[in-house]
This record gives C-alpha cells, sequence and structure tokens, in this order.
C-alpha cells in the first residue's frame, strides 16, 4: 500500500521527465540527421545561397572573439542586410565546436550545431509553457526541421521570439520583475533577423493594454475587460515604463548588432535593402498566398532531399492550428469573470501577425514559415490535448481546465 502511494506520488513527475526526455531527444534527432544529410556533398553549391555566406561570415566571428579582436566584430561588411547576432551565434559554435576543438566537428556543421541546439530549447519552453502536443507538434513540422538545422538565421530568430512572448506572460504572472527581458529577447530576435520586429511589435501592442491596477489579478495571469483601451497613455508612470522598454530594446539591439555602433546609418540602408529588394522582379511574387500553397504541400522539404527525416506533416497541422484557434480564443476568454488570458491572447495576436506578414511582404521566402510554426504548433497542439482530455476525462476536466491558465497539457 505504501509503495502504490509513492508511486501515485511521483508518476506526474515521471510522466514529466519521460515526455519531456521524448520531445528532447525527437527535436534534436531529427535536425540532427537532417543537419547530416543535406547538402553535405557539396555545402557551398549553388543549391543553397544563405550558408555560402553565413558560414564564412560565422568563421570570421569566430577568429575574432578567439583573438578578442572587437574591432573586427563590429566592422565586419560581409552580409549588411541583415543583423550580425545569429551570424555571431553561428561563430560561438564554430569557436566551441568546430575543426581544432574536442569535437572536431566541419565549421559548417558546427553552425548547424547551434541551430539544432536553439530549436531544441524552442521545443522545451514549448513543452514547458503549453505543454505536450505543441512541442511535438513544433519538433516534427519539416519547415523549421530544414530551417533550424542548418546555418540559417531562424533558429535563433525563433527562439528568442519565443522567449519574448513567454516573458509577456510573466510580467502578467509574477509581476514587472520580466518587463526589461522581454524588452531584451525581442531586440534580440530583431538582431538576429528584421522579421524579429514582428515579435517586438507584438509584445509593444499587448503591453499598451496591461492593466497597471493594484487589484488586478497578476497571479493568474489575466488583464481585465474592462482595461481593455488605450487611457493608460495618460498615465505618466505607464508611459515612463513604455519609454525605458523602448530604451532598453534599443541598447540591446545596438549590442546584439554591434555593427550598428560602427554606422548606424548602415542599418537604416539594410532596412531600404529588404523594400528594394522584395520590390524586384526576383523576390517579388504576385500570389499573396504562395507559402500557404507550399505548407500545404505543393513543394516542401521533404520533396527537396531526398534523406528528409520525415513525412510531411506541415499542412495538416496547418490546418489543424486554423480550427485550433478557436479553442485558444475559449482558453484566453473567460467569460465568467470577463477577464483575458494574457498568455493565450499573446499566441493568438502572434498568429495573425506572422500570418499578415506572409500575406502582405512581397517578398516569398519559405524560411519565412519557421517562425510561423510557432504559434501554429501551439494552437494546433491546444486544440488536440483539448479533444483527448474531452475523450478521456469528460466535459467536466475539460471545462475545468479551460478555466485554469494550465501550463502543461498531456505532460
Amino acid at each position: 500500500m505504501g509503495f502504490q502511494v509513492e508511486v501515485q506520488k511521483y508518476s506526474p513527475l515521471i510522466i514529466s521527465i519521460l515526455s519531456l526526455s521524448f520531445i528532447i531527444i525527437l527535436t534534436f534527432s531529427l535536425r540532427f540527421q537532417a543537419a547530416n544529410t543535406m547538402y553535405l556533398d557539396n555545402p557551398y553549391s549553388d543549391r543553397d545561397f544563405d550558408e555560402m555566406v553565413y558560414v564564412p561570415i560565422a568563421e570570421t566571428y569566430a577568429e575574432a572573439i578567439r583573438e578578442w579582436d572587437w574591432a573586427e566584430i563590429i566592422t565586419e561588411e560581409e552580409n549588411p542586410e541583415h543583423p550580425t547576432f545569429g551570424k555571431i551565434l553561428m561563430g560561438l559554435g564554430i569557436l566551441l565546436f568546430g575543426e581544432g576543438t574536442i569535437f572536431d566537428m566541419d565549421n559548417l556543421m558546427a553552425a548547424r550545431f547551434i541551430s539544432i541546439i536553439l530549436a531544441t530549447g524552442i521545443s522545451i519552453l514549448l513543452w514547458k509553457e503549453f505543454g505536450l502536443f505543441p512541442a511535438l507538434f513544433w519538433a516534427i513540422s519539416s519547415y523549421s526541421i530544414k530551417y533550424t538545422a542548418q546555418a540559417y538565421l531562424e533558429a535563433s530568430l525563433s527562439f528568442f521570439a519565443l522567449l519574448a512572448l513567454i516573458m509577456l506572460y510573466y510580467i502578467r504572472k509574477t509581476g514587472d520583475k520580466w518587463w526589461n527581458l522581454s524588452a531584451i529577447f525581442s531586440a534580440a530576435a530583431f538582431a538576429a533577423k528584421y522579421p524579429g520586429l514582428l515579435v517586438g511589435g507584438t509584445v509593444f501592442l499587448l503591453m499598451a493594454f496591461l492593466d497597471e491596477e493594484e487589484d488586478t489579478p497578476r497571479s493568474a495571469g489575466f488583464l481585465s475587460k474592462s482595461k481593455l483601451q488605450l487611457n493608460q497613455f495618460v498615465n505618466k508612470k505607464f508611459v515612463q515604463k513604455i519609454l525605458l522598454w523602448g530604451v532598453i530594446f534599443t541598447v540591446s539591439f545596438c549590442i546584439f548588432n554591434p555593427r550598428t555602433m560602427n554606422s548606424p546609418t548602415e542599418f537604416i540602408q539594410s532596412i531600404f535593402f529588404h523594400y528594394d529588394y522584395s520590390q524586384g522582379e526576383e523576390a517579388m511574387d504576385p500570389d499573396p498566398f504562395k507559402q500557404f500553397d507550399w505548407l500545404l504541400g505543393e513543394t516542401n522539404p521533404t520533396i527537396w532531399h531526398e534523406h528528409f527525416p520525415i513525412v510531411y506533416l506541415d499542412g495538416i497541422l496547418f490546418i489543424g492550428s486554423i480550427f485550433g484557434l478557436a479553442f485558444l480564443a475559449s482558453a484566453a476568454y473567460n467569460k465568467e469573470t470577463k477577464e483575458l488570458s494574457v498568455k493565450y491572447t499573446s499566441i493568438i495576436v502572434f498568429y495573425f501577425v506572422n500570418i499578415a506578414f506572409l500575406v502582405l511582404w512581397q517578398t516569398k521566402w519559405p524560411q519565412y514559415l519557421t517562425m510561423f510554426e510557432i504559434p501554429m504548433a501551439i494552437s494546433c497542439g491546444y486544440m488536440y490535448s483539448k479533444i483527448l482530455r474531452f475523450a478521456f476525462w469528460g466535459e467536466s476536466e475539460s471545462k475545468k481546465l479551460s478555466s485554469s491558465d494550465c501550463n502543461s497539457e498531456f505532460t
């Protein structure tokens, strides 16, 4: 009897450890296998433009860090159209795992290894904050596997974007000590790749609605419906906090993107470069929904790569995420208390911000789908977890979970 009690006591912990271990192993192994099979016969061939650019720059950063040559990092002039933070992280990967280290990886593989580590970190964050199924669906989505198994900027962009959104939730849950971190992580996402501004904009937009009244139930992570208005901008304290957030964001961006300190005008020029490029015939696509055709399977990484480690499921997950939005909306709004959950509201907003970017931005690259697959996986995964809970435990348990701000579904 005592043994059964002990087993029951620790069984949730055991299940959590097993499910997290499963997610880590799955995410890492799928990407590691992909990294070891994609373009290895000639990694700098014209089949893969981005790695051909990023890895040599990362090698330069690795050597500069090794020699403590910070001037080289600040003045490095290659690939000015993208910020430097993601490439610096690749340089750290080469420094830690590349040729001549105890791991002695090829420098290309070392740069890819950093992407794999960050992608695994994303899965851990999704498991921790949203449960097993969102983490699982992110782990198996093909576009995320491809672009976080290569030396691309998408892994660092997506990792820090998710962290910034999570910090927004923790501001509501535990207080303002996470406020500055939301600015820092938003800046890190922006400094990894300019679409990171999408998450900074999402965080800033949602912060505009954060209720500063003392009687707000912060511990529940909820926002009073009656306070969903912009009248806080006449509140001096709130305006000061918003300005401080902006200062921290700007300073952090300059630190993460040190080339800005050498030539501030270069940052402006690089922004205009992307706009001009998006208007060119090479990148411009008249079909605003082109990337969604790809997502639904018109073309995908399993077609591009003969030995891709998993069948293509992204189209199914995308369709599921559309229906999942209704489940997220139900979790976001508590009818009884008329309050909004910042946690789920932020994911819904970020989902549609990504949709708007994919539709409106005229440059149609498949790697832009990588960051979108985070809210896509959350939406689809949350729906699956709710359906399974209803099937196994019935309506009462499902309603109980809907009314709570549960961090883990099926973990």
